[in-house]
């Protein structure tokens, strides 16, 4: 894709603007693993990469090999999903451990107008405090049961249509 080509599709809308629409981080690669573009998310998660990124520009990640930032394990597994999307153009999803980060990853066939060359979009979200704020919440509610199961007071809890969903240990004794 050259530079023309990267600044609109069919020559209507701007793969930045589709990429920047998004929360997450976006990325554009060639079938080669070749950063094409990204979105502002992304630049700024590549530069976390580490010190020597801290202050780089768009233009320099741009045209760079995937795997320049990212460690073997984690290239290997999204290898083996872009191989997939490529080869039955269709999207798939991944959840991956980088570090201490927890990724949801969404690849995107996108085909040019000629059918002749593929990209793919990737979208990247970081679900790390998402999932530890849901096991916090797992946790409470565990903890909650357990004191009101405890009770010396007899508790019920009905749903809507009073149906009983729960019953502590004291109402269970009362028969």
């Amino acid at each position: 894709m050259n530079r023309e080509e990267n600044q609109t599709i069919h020559g209507t809308v701007s793969i930045s603007v589709l990429l920047n629409a998004s929360i997450d981080a976006a990325f554009l690669f060639d079938r080669n693993s070749r950063l094409v573009a990204l979105n502002r998310v992304a630049l700024e998660r590549m530069r976390m990469r580490g010190e020597a990124y801290r202050r780089k520009t768009e233009e320099f990640f741009i045209g760079k090999a995937f795997d320049d930032f990212f460690p073997e394990q984690f290239i290997t597994a999204c290898e083996k999903y872009k191989n997939l999307v490529i080869r039955t153009r269709k999207p798939r999803r991944m959840q991956f451990r980088l570090g201490e980060r927890l990724l949801d990853i969404s690849a995107y066939p996108v085909i040019n107008s000629e059918d002749k060359e593929l990209y793919l979009v990737i979208y990247s979200r970081d679900i790390s405090k998402e999932l530890s704020i849901e096991n916090k919440l797992r946790t409470t509610e565990k903890k909650y049961y357990e004191l009101v199961r405890q009770m010396y007071e007899g508790y019920v809890i009905l749903d809507k249509q009073g149906n009983v969903i729960f019953i502590n240990d004291a109402v269970e004794h009362i028969g």
